[in-house]
């Protein structure tokens, strides 16, 4: 609903700057125009772009990198703030179903995963029906005077994203929380993470 690459223009300069590194920031479809599950997909195909899954010319980030060292991603790290970051999460769940699925001898080569995930204050659980509906909930309490963004603005924002409240309760990928110890193990087994 909110935020892009140029709101987030920035950062990534400086992110690129700072590190040496290549930023790709994709622009990816908002709510509630395009509810859940198009701004995943539309990072899935940004992340099929720059590993060279669909034969791309910025494929060789993932090649070039993986010549510098790193994890599964060749040197390759997702990072994502709030909504983001859970797209990021949930891109790295997608990617090992996707080659756990594969690993058979499937038609589809494997995706790599990334080396490593840094998340600044993800939304990775949509499933306890908005934080207003936590009268409990230590964000309910820290957010209910925020100015910047307010509880009733992040429960129109996950309403506006995932409007079948089902899918927010039952689907990981909505609502990364969901997933199992597992699960989580599975995921993130080789991907270092920052918080």
């Amino acid at each position: 609903m909110a935020g892009s690459t140029h709101s987030h223009d920035t950062l990534c300069r400086l992110l690129s700057a700072e590190s040496g590194a290549v930023v790709v920031a994709p622009e990816y479809r908002l709510a509630p125009e395009a509810p859940f599950p198009a701004a995943l997909l539309d990072c899935l195909s940004a992340w099929d772009y720059v590993t060279g899954q669909e034969g791309s010319e910025l494929g060789h980030f993932g090649s070039a990198a993986a010549a510098a060292g790193g994890g599964g991603g060749g040197g390759i790290f997702l990072g994502g703030d709030s909504a983001g970051g859970n797209l990021a999460v949930a891109m790295c769940t997608w990617l090992q179903q996707q080659n756990h699925r594969h690993c058979g001898g499937g038609s589809r080569a494997s995706s790599p995963m990334p080396s490593g995930l840094s998340l600044a204050y993800p939304l990775l659980d949509l499933s306890k029906g908005g934080i207003l509906q936590q009268s409990d909930a230590t964000s309910r309490k820290l957010l209910s005077g925020d100015a910047v963004l307010p509880a009733a603005m992040i429960d129109l924002c996950i309403s506006s994203y995932v409007p079948d409240s089902l899918v927010r309760f039952h689907n990981h990928l909505a609502s990364p929380s969901l997933l199992s110890p597992d699960q989580v193990s599975a995921v993130f087994a080789d991907i270092p993470c920052q918080l």
